[in-house]
């Protein structure tokens, strides 16, 4: 392997030591042998350091660091990715997993077209063993950058793209990720800015329901954010991604004025469409107890 690998693949987690194997294992074994695995334990208190030391006593591409004390999730997917030295860098959930050939057809992808800047696999879903689904595939092909910000966040849905293969070039230009709800549409959304971004049709991603099975209110509950995030996230999101193409991220402010406002535009529709669809289906939920409760009392 030379002395800096082809592809990095940075893999934050913390307590899963059950699934760890298994998605560290998915990397190791890819077609594409030139390749580094970066695992960032977050002061894990299971068997994840174990798990950790064994796979890099088996395999010299694997380089394990353990943090002193836990980071929260996005800082340590923050220094993962810092970590990684590769051409090419993605991260991986440490209960996902690739099929063998992911990383060798999104790297010749990526060689082929030099205006893609991520690409990434369909997305497979699975609860257990039973298969679950597909995700968005995310096609952002257009030649105008705003454009490309403002289908991403019309189309977006599950954002496996969050998970795809850029060169390292545009992943050290974006600023480290903030503890923000939503925090991984407001990446990819600056990657769209920055070239175009395609789903590779004869590869998956294997993405555990478990991990993204939570409702949104509970994921910006557990991150620790605050009460405006945790009661309305999306909400929180629309005004995030608004800050940041109007004046706040220094890769939207090199967009056209009219292409930031599409982006806010597109943004604003897709998180007022999801609050709906999460208050409201609160709400039914509400109103059905309500009326059940006075059938009893009656």
């Amino acid at each position: 392997m030379s002395p800096r690998p082809l592809v990095s693949v940075g893999m934050p987690t913390f307590n899963r030591a059950g699934q760890l194997r298994w998605a560290m294992e998915s990397v190791l074994r890819q077609t594409l042998v030139d390749v580094e695995l970066v695992v960032s334990d977050n002061c894990s208190t299971d068997d994840t350091a174990t798990v950790c030391a064994e796979l890099a006593a088996r395999d010299p591409r694997v380089r394990c660091v353990r943090q002193p004390r836990n980071l929260g999730a996005v800082a340590n997917f923050n220094t993962v990715l810092s970590a990684c030295g590769g051409e090419y860098a993605m991260l991986l959930a440490d209960d996902d997993w690739l099929d063998a050939e992911y990383l060798e057809r999104c790297v010749a992808a990526l060689r082929e077209d030099a205006s893609l800047v991520l690409c990434c696999g369909v997305a497979r879903y699975h609860d257990g063993e039973a298969a679950a689904g597909e995700g968005v595939a995310l096609e952002l092909s257009h030649g105008d950058p705003g454009r490309r910000v403002a289908r991403f966040y019309r189309c977006v849905a599950d954002n496996a793209a969050f998970y795809g293969l850029m060169p390292r070039r545009i992943s050290k230009s974006l600023s480290p990720m903030k503890n923000r709800f939503g925090a991984d549409w407001l990446r990819v959304a600056e990657v769209a800015a920055l070239g175009k971004v395609v789903t590779v049709a004869n590869t998956a991603i294997h993405r555990s329901t478990h991990g993204a099975s939570r409702d949104a209110q509970s994921i910006a509950a557990s991150a620790g954010l605050g009460r405006f995030e945790s009661r309305l996230p999306y909400a929180s999101l629309a005004a995030s991604a608004v800050a940041e193409l109007l004046w706040r991220s220094a890769v939207h402010r090199r967009l056209l004025p009219s292409g930031r406002a599409r982006g806010a535009l597109a943004a604003l529709r897709s998180c007022l469409r999801l609050s709906l669809v999460l208050h409201g289906g609160q709400l039914l939920r509400a109103l059905k107890g309500s009326r059940l409760q006075a059938v009893r009392g009656g």
